[in-house]
């Protein structure tokens, strides 16, 4: 005689019953359903049903959810499949757009007040990053394939080492359409084992399967039109490595990285003013005492910038401060208590004839750089509108004479003349105005007139992939070392998506 076949739902049924749970559990297609602790359980067997009830966790999100108002309501829907938690896919999604630590969620301040307002139970960090993460990264990929659909595309690669000693390369890509500028895209941000061309070759190819999985190489050549990198040796090769694999691709280094290194040969030829400009900052960094003076004598002058280095233009813009108020400055200087060796160097500084000499012929021939290098920086810039940019700074640093006007033509001829593709671009900026490119080699070849027209808005400055160091820095901070690479890919291309969503909003 055969088996009696159980009804699997009737016996989970009863275990509910015998368990006198029926007010917080309920069936849910093969799982039941524990509202209390908004999951679904697989329970095989009663003990297993009756181990999970006297957990510590589920008694305590059991009385939470008995004294909330809105039970009912929840009990009252029909339940046939598990229930989509789109609580914790929320709290996981805001999290992450606002670049808050989900260590947070450990903070008893901050768990009750969403348990008090929302009636949830907030779910462990290793939850949110196990089970919620990885749908949000996906959701973020599958929204750039879809953005960027057939179209042509740009591609920006850049690396830098992290605070963890890593090597990072985060790779963005945008659309190349006549229309309109498009939105630029993290599709990855990889970890490599070293910076070479070989590893930036392969991290470009990676991410090109990533927005186009199982794309041949071939369909992959037409849509792959222009990489935009630094200027590094190790770049320039990987763009000769990517340009044998697709033959339309052309490759110019960021024109805003070039015309830093322009700004920084300009600093090297003035180092009195440097010296000035850094003890400045040093002098009313943290000094309260100082800061008084300043604003004693002169409340309405604004405090002396603190420019940092590698915040393109910003020593310039500096000197443009300095020189226009070097007098109130000079004054002030004078008036502070010999306390510091920052103090005593500007004393002597600016007591030198040489210092406003100096200042006086940057702020006439080089300081309008910095503002350049800013609009350089802005989003949506036209192709003819970035080489303007360009076309303005050259005219103006070939009108300077003497040996340091020179010295930095010379720099800006070797920024440019190493820059791969530039002239091609160059090229093509004037066919789509209409103007004759014969000037230039030939900028169409192999481009067909679609191509060619959807490089309208082709951006020539990696820009974007500087940003988005930026946003890793922050995310990854002195207290979060021990996030992994690959949760910390999937946080900030996910940030990075939500973020250009907000910007559309």
């Amino acid at each position: 005689m055969g088996r009696m076949k159980i009804d699997k739902s009737s016996l989970r049924k009863s275990w509910i019953e015998d368990l006198k749970v029926n007010n917080i559990m309920k069936i849910g297609g093969a799982k039941i359903i524990c509202f209390a602790c908004q999951d679904g359980f697989s329970f095989k067997q009663k003990c297993e049903m009756e181990q999970h009830i006297q957990t510590r966790k589920h008694q305590n999100s059991a009385k939470k959810f008995l004294n909330q108002s809105q039970r009912q309501s929840l009990l009252i829907e029909t339940v046939e499949a598990p229930p989509i938690k789109t609580f914790n896919s929320d709290l996981c999604r805001a999290f992450v757009s606002a670049l808050i630590p989900w260590n947070k969620l450990k903070n008893p301040d901050l768990e009750g007040f969403l348990q008090k307002y929302t009636g949830k139970t907030i779910p462990d960090e290793s939850t949110l990053r196990k089970n919620y993460l990885p749908n949000i990264y996906n959701s973020a990929i599958e929204k750039i394939r879809r953005d960027v659909g057939l179209d042509p595309i740009w591609l920006q690669i850049d690396e830098t080492t992290d605070k963890c000693g890593r090597f990072i390369a985060n790779v963005i890509i945008g659309s190349l359409r006549k229309d309109n500028p498009t939105k630029s895209h993290l599709i990855c941000s990889t970890q490599l084992d070293k910076t070479n061309n070989s590893t930036v070759t392969k991290c470009v190819l990676d991410a090109l399967q990533l927005l186009w999985p199982g794309s041949k190489q071939d369909d992959i050549e037409k849509k792959f039109l222009l990489l935009i990198t630094d200027g590094v040796e190790y770049m320039i090769k990987a763009g000769k490595n990517l340009k044998t694999l697709y033959g339309k691709l052309l490759h110019v280094t960021c024109i805003a990285h070039g015309m830093n290194r322009v700004a920084e040969d300009i600093r090297s030829h003035f180092p009195e003013v440097d010296k000035f400009v850094a003890n400045m900052k040093a002098a009313f960094k943290k000094a309260p005492r100082r800061i008084a003076i300043y604003k004693a004598k002169y409340p309405d002058l604004p405090l002396p910038p603190s420019p940092v280095i590698t915040r393109w233009g910003t020593w310039l813009s500096a000197v443009e401060f300095y020189a226009n108020h070097f007098d109130k400055i000079k004054d002030i200087v004078k008036d502070l208590p010999d306390d510091s060796a920052s103090v005593k160097a500007l004393k002597t500084l600016v007591s030198s004839p040489e210092l406003p000499r100096n200042l006086a012929f940057l702020t006439l021939n080089y300081t309008f750089l910095a503002a350049k290098l800013k609009e350089m920086q802005e989003k949506n810039s036209s192709l003819r509108q970035s080489l303007q940019y360009l076309d303005d700074i050259e005219s103006k640093l070939f009108s300077v004479r003497g040996n340091v006007g020179k010295s930095v033509i010379e720099k800006f001829k070797s920024v440019i003349g190493k820059n791969p593709d530039l002239e091609k671009l160059k090229g093509i900026s004037a066919v789509l105005e209409g103007n004759d490119a014969d000037d230039h080699d030939d900028p169409t070849l192999g481009l067909n007139p679609a191509e060619i027209a959807s490089f309208q808005f082709a951006p020539i400055t990696s820009v974007e992939a500087e940003r988005s160091f930026s946003m890793h820095k922050f995310l990854l901070s002195d207290r979060r070392h021990g996030l992994t690479p690959e949760n910390l890919e999937m946080e900030l291309i996910s940030h990075f998506e939500l973020l250009h969503d907000d910007d559309d909003n």
